[in-house]
C-alpha cells in the first residue's frame, strides 16, 4: 500500500477487501469504519490441544499432510491425513454436496489445523488456521471464518496509521493503535499493566470524536 490507512476510513475503502466480504465485514462489525472493524476484539483465546493428545468431544489442533480423497455414502467425504506425529486419521464432511473439502485440502498439501474429534481418529469438518501456541477467537458471520479475519485484521493493523500525538498524555503510554493491537494479542498476561492504557485511548477516542 502508497499510503496507510486511516482509522475513519470505509472499511470499503480498504484496498485489499473484495466488495462481497467488505459488506459481510461491515455488518459483523456494525459499522463501515476502519475503527469499527479494530475494535472487533476477540471474544476468548484458546490455548491448544494436540491431535495424538485429544479424545472424543475434544477440539484438536496440529500440522497434517493429506493422502487420500474417498466419497462415502449419504454424501459423506473422507480425506485420509497424516499427522506430524506420524499417527493416521481421517477428516470428515458430512453431507458435502460441493467440491470445498478437495479444493480446500488437495492431496500432497500440508496444513496447520483445528477439529473436533467425533469418534476414535477421525475429526469433523476441520478449519485451516493459523499455527501458533495460543489463538484469538473472534465472532464470525456467514462466509467469514476465524482464518480469513485473523489475516485481515493482522494486515490492517500493519497498514493503519496512528492517532495524533495528542491522545497520549504519557510516554507510559501506548499509542492508539499500538493499544488496539494489544486488545488482539494473544500475549494479554503480560500486558495487564497496559490495559488501563487501552481503554484510556478509548476514552480520548471518544472525545475526539465529538
Amino acid at each position: 500500500m502508497d499510503e496507510p490507512l486511516n482509522i475513519f476510513d470505509q472499511i470499503k475503502r480498504i484496498p485489499f477487501l473484495t466488495p462481497s466480504l467488505a459488506t459481510k465485514l461491515i455488518k459483523l462489525v456494525g459499522g463501515d469504519r476502519v475503527i469499527d472493524l479494530l475494535l472487533h476484539i476477540p471474544i476468548a483465546f484458546i490455548n491448544k490441544k494436540t491431535i495424538k493428545d485429544g479424545k472424543v468431544g475434544d477440539t484438536v489442533f496440529g500440522n497434517v499432510q493429506i493422502l487420500r480423497h474417498a466419497i462415502l455414502k449419504n454424501n459423506n467425504i473422507s480425506i485420509n491425513c497424516m499427522a506430524d506425529d506420524g499417527m493416521p486419521f481421517d477428516f470428515i464432511f458430512f453431507n458435502s454436496f460441493s467440491n470445498y473439502p478437495f479444493r480446500h485440502f488437495p492431496i500432497g498439501t500440508k496444513h496447520y489445523i483445528k477439529g473436533r474429534i467425533f469418534k476414535h481418529r477421525s475429526i469433523a469438518h476441520p478449519e485451516k488456521i493459523v499455527s501458533q501456541d495460543e489463538y484469538p477467537v473472534y465472532s464470525l458471520t456467514y462466509g467469514i471464518s476465524q482464518l480469513v479475519l485473523f489475516n485481515l485484521l493482522k494486515k490492517v493493523l500493519d497498514n493503519v496509521a496512528n492517532i495524533d500525538d495528542w491522545l497520549v498524555s504519557d510516554d507510559e503510554c501506548p499509542k492508539f493503535i499500538d493499544a488496539i493491537k494489544i486488545l488482539h494479542s494473544t500475549d494479554l498476561e503480560n500486558e495487564k499493566k497496559k490495559l488501563y492504557c487501552v481503554w484510556r485511548m478509548m476514552k480520548y477516542y471518544l472525545i475526539s470524536l465529538n
